[in-house]
């Protein structure tokens, strides 16, 4: 007689629960491990960057004193067109003057002597746009930190050393002008 190679009812209902608990335990662990990952990321990057009360505990820099060895460029008055907001007033004009903070007299003569591409990247940075987002203070910063980056990116370019940068960048006149 042939041996009945069927498994029984008990085999067939043991498979079936490790089967569910199986699926249940990965369910869980897709749930679980997330969760606890958010979490972990609220508690230590989130909540301290929201907390007031760790707000003075923010590091600072060192050394935020400008030293004694910086120089200031400035630069000439220069104009631009302000994006009109309606065809029915004329353009304003944007006038601005602004001024380099730089690190040593090598940077300075690097300034000098390649001033006309400094100037055009100065007007470059400050065309083309509206007459609100000149008046967002935000955007004025945002202006001063791409002209400082371009500046030390166009005076590696020419050649200067990691000394002979430029430090800061702040504007000594900006006006939109109707």
């Amino acid at each position: 007689m042939a041996e009945d190679t069927r498994p029984t009812e008990g085999a067939v209902a043991e498979e079936s629960s490790r089967s569910i608990v199986f699926t249940i335990a990965i369910a869980a662990a897709i749930i679980i491990v997330p969760t606890i990952m958010a979490f972990v990321t609220y508690r230590f990057a989130t909540q301290r960057m929201a907390d007031p009360s760790t707000a003075g505990n923010v590091p600072t820099v060192a050394n935020d004193r400008i030293p004694d060895s910086v120089q200031t460029i400035q630069f000439d008055q220069q104009y631009t067109a302000v994006l009109r907001e309606s065809e029915e007033y004329p353009a304003s004009t944007f006038a601005f003057k602004v001024a380099f903070d730089v690190t040593s007299p090598q940077a300075v003569a690097t300034i000098d002597r390649h001033r006309a591409r400094f100037h055009a990247m100065i007007i470059e940075v400050h065309s083309f746009r509206s007459r609100a987002e000149l008046e967002d203070p935000l955007v004025k910063q945002s202006i001063q930190r791409n002209i400082r980056d371009r500046a030390n990116e166009l005076l590696r370019r020419l050649g200067a050393t990691d000394r002979d940068r430029v430090l800061d960048v702040f504007h000594e006149q900006y006006v939109v002008q109707d």
